[in-house]
């Protein structure tokens, strides 16, 4: 009897890959884009984070790999844009991918149905969005659902103070709200 020990090739395990696209480059936006490479970091054995765009009203940085401790450097030296093609790069970048709303605009979260047509789920600091007309909101929720994407949403009022998410999770587990007082 021959027993062979060769040792067998070890194999890789390829980690998910997440795209992140972040509008907005303010003073919170840039906070974020500051924090992301801790978080990259910190999720590194369990999933590829990705920084795969920046942008803001005048300038859009987009490519797959974006080196998040770079990113005011290279937007301050990319071009300006047009929506088709931020649209037509986000429709081309593989799934899954996030485009973080960090921008206080209406008209940007306006094009929300847009980049859930393009496949983007979306997390949004902006709370316009969750204030659009009744219709509108209904038809980028009905958007999302067709697509099979979420839209994680958590706006703050006073000072930053964080209320929706609390006021949420109390009503999830269904906590009375006497009231708030600011």
């Amino acid at each position: 009897m021959t027993c062979n020990l060769a040792a067998a090739p070890l194999q890789t395990v390829a980690l998910p890959v997440l795209s992140v696209v972040v509008a907005g480059t303010g003073n919170v936006g840039a906070e974020f884009l500051s924090l992301l490479p801790r978080q990259q970091q910190r999720l590194a054995n369990q999933l590829q984070l990705q920084l795969a765009g920046v942008f803001n009203s005048r300038q859009a940085l987009l490519a797959p790999d974006l080196d998040s401790k770079d990113w005011q450097h290279a937007l301050a030296n990319a071009s300006s844009y047009q929506q088709a093609n931020l649209l037509a790069y986000l429709a081309k970048l593989p799934a899954p991918k996030v485009l973080v709303d960090i921008t206080p605009s209406q008209d940007f979260a306006r094009q929300y149905p847009a980049f859930i047509a393009a496949g983007c789920h979306i997390i949004s600091a902006n709370k316009q969005g969750v204030t659009l007309p009744g219709a509108e909101y209904q038809a980028i929720l009905a958007a999302l659902q067709s697509q099979q994407l979420s839209w994680l949403s958590n706006t703050t009022v006073g000072a930053g103070i964080p209320v929706q998410r609390v006021l949420q999770g109390h009503q999830r587990r269904s906590v009375p709200v006497a009231g708030c007082t600011f």
